[in-house]
């Protein structure tokens, strides 16, 4: 309940007391650390295509999709002018992007991993470009075609629920598919010093384990369909409630209101929880015993029996009664 009224949904007690022991949190940037409200800020395209058809062709592809990144690019498309195509069919491929069947032609929309398995050279001018954004490079039937540059803004609480979570002695990591100068950029803006980039949703997973191993207990947080088998895989997985219903369904806590606040927060109250319910069970214990030696001795009468059970029963309910007054 407690949990609850903070924004937040534990879905299994036994995560509570799991809160107690994460040293690292890895989280994914598009729609945790970021706003996941994603803009087209430019169009790159080769000379024989003009920026609406380039568009036009990649709106086309992704128009089934319900990722950030493919809504903004449908956003951006003037449909008056290019009206999106039927697609054929489409196969999507995790961690890279899709593939896309469009009047007969191979439609290819996603990052540099997807052109360069499906052996399509990417010119260097497009390739080297540095943008603070994910990428997105598009190709038909084997050619090359351009490249469309996206941003996303940080989360205003982002910077400051990072530093809590540093206070609480939880390092921060992070996990994305996103191409390294995006992905290091938001990472300095949010106060995150270690960052793995250009990921693989197995990727994530090994990368996990492996620091597992080194440093302990981990709390993954995610909002994408790739990251459900890394939020099962995790100690605590953790989900943006804007984040997909794979996510969602996968972890074991979902922070209600998307704030990156929350997490901290949440770590605040589920050591509270604990560290209270061990308090009750410490002075219990300890009054029980207390009132036995009395009654042996012939110190203790019926009284000091029903205020042993009832009595310190009632003490320890309002004790963690107090838990809904305090401030996280």
């Amino acid at each position: 309940m407690l949990l609850q009224e903070k924004a937040s949904f534990l879905k299994a007690a036994r995560v509570s007391k799991a809160f107690l022991q994460p040293k690292l949190l890895h989280w994914t940037k598009t729609g945790t650390v970021t706003e996941g409200s994603f803009k087209v800020r430019k169009v790159l395209t080769v000379p024989d295509i003009s920026r609406n058809e380039l568009l036009s062709l990649a709106a086309s592809a992704e128009s089934y999709s319900t990722h950030p990144i493919a809504r903004s690019i449908v956003t951006a498309t003037d449909l008056d002018e290019n009206p999106l195509d039927q697609v054929d069919s489409i196969q999507e491929i995790s961690g890279s992007g899709i593939i896309a069947s469009i009047k007969g032609a191979k439609v290819y929309v996603g990052n540099h991993l997807l052109l360069e398995t499906s052996g399509i050279n990417i010119p260097s001018k497009f390739s080297t470009l540095e943008t603070a954004g994910p990428e997105i490079f598009i190709a038909k039937n084997n050619k090359f075609l351009g490249r469309i540059v996206v941003s996303d803004e940080l989360k205003e609480d982002a910077r400051e629920g990072i530093r809590e979570l540093k206070d609480l002695g939880i390092t921060p990591v992070m996990l994305t598919g996103d191409n390294e100068e995006a992905s290091q950029f938001m990472a300095d803006k949010a106060g995150i010093s270690e960052v793995y980039a250009q990921l693989k949703p197995t990727d994530k997973f090994e990368i996990m384990k492996t620091l597992r191993a080194k440093f302990g207990p981990v709390l993954y947080v995610g909002d994408g369909i790739n990251d459900a088998p890394v939020l099962a895989g995790s100690d605590v997985g953790a989900a943006m409630g804007s984040g997909s219903d794979s996510a969602i369904e996968a972890a074991d806590l979902v922070f209600l209101n998307s704030s990156v606040e929350a997490i901290p927060k949440s770590v605040k109250i589920a050591r509270k929880v604990l560290r209270t319910a061990k308090e009750n069970i410490t002075f219990a214990i300890l009054v029980k015993v207390l009132v036995l030696v009395m009654g042996l001795l012939g110190y203790a009468n019926m009284w000091f029996a029903v205020f042993a059970d009832t009595g310190v029963t009632i003490i320890c309910v309002l004790y963690s009664i107090r838990l809904l007054k305090i401030k996280f």
